[in-house]
């Protein structure tokens, strides 16, 4: 079989294994900072919100401007995307969206890795990616980690194939796509530092400085249009969405000093493995030799900044973080590649014996591990589509439903109903162990939008349910019904009406439940419904 069937066979193997874990929904606050932002281009043509009710629902990852609209932290680049897609296609068709560029990573990974070592080895390369427990989980999770990998990836294979057979045409292509990486994420735009080195040195032997400056058009257009957005979401041309929370400003190398060894350590356990070593090994060998060094200041030049900036950021690092990590992955591994193609050549015996054992070792893992993570993701997705189910089923469009957390950020997508703050109705605060700066609090917009959550908090239980009730049976309006859905078989307020419980999946784990989780709380959800009389 050739190496093209088998990349096909492998690209439709991990499509088929991310779509049977899939369930047409998502679940998570992340998701909705770029979904909920896609659908709001692409039916309203902004990407903002206004408050319309003080117990309205608003996620997490949406914060106040002084103006009173409501912006996603994160940056537009893949929600446009996912909107155009949402315009064409539909909401559905949106979410088959960041699963189709996790199968595409593993394409362009093969790409990446052939002109450097071989098609069998690039086959190797591909299927590191491909088992990759990180990648797959991510590729789930409806953010923008597994887009910016692409995108990544997208942009080095052009910036080689333009090395080896210089076009204009390709050099703009290379500068367009890396000047999209900051507009999916902010912080992986440092990966282009290593693509400003490859340049510079090709120009430097020899390369048409006409095709490096359209490499820098290239990529400015797209930065250009994010500062754009910038200027008008946040009133100056390098504020973000992080500025109203001064997580723009969260970064110290104090940090590495906790976040080096974690990351290491998650790295070697859950990331690369093995190939992180050979990788590390291979661009110290590139750097050697002079036809090779490009390559090694392109790799090393996006990892070695990706890796400074997120060790250096507050966030905790290790494994669950290791998702800001993903776009180097690739990298170390095409690098192992490149090292065994020229370390064993046409060796034979029990070097290439031991090479063999050793990657398919690493594969096995990263099965086990993909198997592992899937399944859990795969029973939070389930959960967040059955509530969608349910809520099609019984509640008309236009009706209010207040509910948890981890139910409203499944539900905010559709834009079908009116969603309430079930967690402010229930008395409930963020966990303590939410880091500070996601609360939303440092800023002055967002400690008044906390000051009034502090002030309902702070009412007696059945004031406090009373006044917000009557709130969203007036934001519903005289034709649409209220609905609570909550967590337990708890004695309703006297003004509601049971309805039922909320079929749901059997619980994915043994824990607790979990303030974003919808799979993981045993509990059952129970709703009630107010009548339209009441109260």
């Amino acid at each position: 079989m050739t190496a093209r069937r088998l990349l096909l066979a492998l690209l439709a193997a991990h499509a088929a294994v991310l779509f049977l874990h899939s369930a047409r929904a998502y679940s998570g606050p992340d998701a909705s900072g770029y979904f909920v932002q896609a659908r709001l281009i692409a039916t309203e043509g902004r990407s903002w919100l206004r408050q319309e009710s003080p117990a309205q629902f608003i996620g997490v990852h949406w914060l106040e401007t002084a103006d009173g609209r409501f912006f996603s932290r994160y940056p537009p680049g893949l929600p446009v995307a996912l909107a155009g897609v949402y315009r064409v296609l539909g909401p559905a068709a949106a979410l088959a969206v960041v699963p189709l560029l996790a199968t595409l990573a593993v394409a362009l990974t093969f790409l990446l890795a052939r002109p450097l070592a071989g098609d069998r080895l690039a086959l190797l390369a591909s299927a590191a990616m491909a088992t990759n427990g990180v990648l797959n989980e991510r590729a789930l999770a409806f953010d923008a980690h597994t887009a910016a990998l692409a995108t990544l990836l997208a942009g080095f294979v052009l910036l080689v194939q333009w090395a080896r057979r210089p076009q204009w045409l390709t050099a703009l292509a290379a500068g367009l796509v890396l000047g999209l990486l900051p507009a999916i994420r902010y912080g992986e735009g440092v990966c282009g530092l290593g693509a400003a080195a490859f340049l510079l040195v090709q120009w430097r032997r020899g390369r048409p400085p006409a095709h490096v400056a359209l490499a820098a058009l290239g990529a400015a257009l797209p930065i250009a249009a994010l500062l754009t957005y910038h200027r008008a979401a946040f009133g100056a041309l390098t504020a973000t969405g992080y500025a109203l929370t001064h997580e723009q400003a969260a970064f110290d190398f104090m940090y590495l000093r906790f976040n080096a060894v974690p990351y290491l350590r998650a790295l070697l356990v859950q990331g690369p493995g093995l190939f992180l070593v050979l990788g590390l090994a291979g661009i110290l060998a590139m750097l050697k030799e002079r036809e090779d060094r490009p390559l090694a200041l392109l790799l090393l030049g996006a990892a070695l900044p990706l890796a400074l900036v997120y060790g250096a950021y507050y966030w905790p690092g290790g494994v669950p973080s290791l998702r800001f990590l993903l776009p180097s992955f690739p990298l170390y591994i095409v690098a192992g590649v490149w090292l065994l193609h020229r370390s064993l050549g046409a060796r034979r015996g029990p070097w290439l014996a031991l090479a063999a054992v050793a990657c398919a070792v690493q594969l096995g893992i990263g099965v086990v591990q993909s198997a592992r993570l899937l399944a859990s993701r795969r029973d939070e997705l389930r959960a967040a589509a059955a509530v969608a189910r349910w809520a099609t089923d019984h509640v008309s469009a236009g009706s209010v439903i207040a509910a948890s957390s981890a139910v409203q950020e499944t539900l905010w997508y559709t834009g079908r109903w009116k969603l309430g703050d079930g967690d402010l109705l229930a008395g409930l605060q963020p966990p303590e162990d939410v880091p500070a700066a996601v609360l939303d609090v440092p800023d002055p917009a967002q400690r008044r939008v906390d000051a009034v959550r502090l002030r309902s908090l702070l009412l007696p239980d059945s004031v406090r349910v009373r006044q917000l009730l009557r709130e969203l049976a007036t934001w519903a309006g005289p034709h649409r019904d209220v609905f609570w859905l909550v967590r337990g078989r708890q004695k309703p307020p006297a003004a509601l009406v049971l309805v039922g419980e909320v079929p749901l999946p059997a619980p994915a784990g043994l824990g607790g439940p979990d303030w974003f989780s919808l799979a993981s709380d045993p509990r059952p959800l129970i709703a009630f419904r107010l009548p339209r009389s009441s109260p």
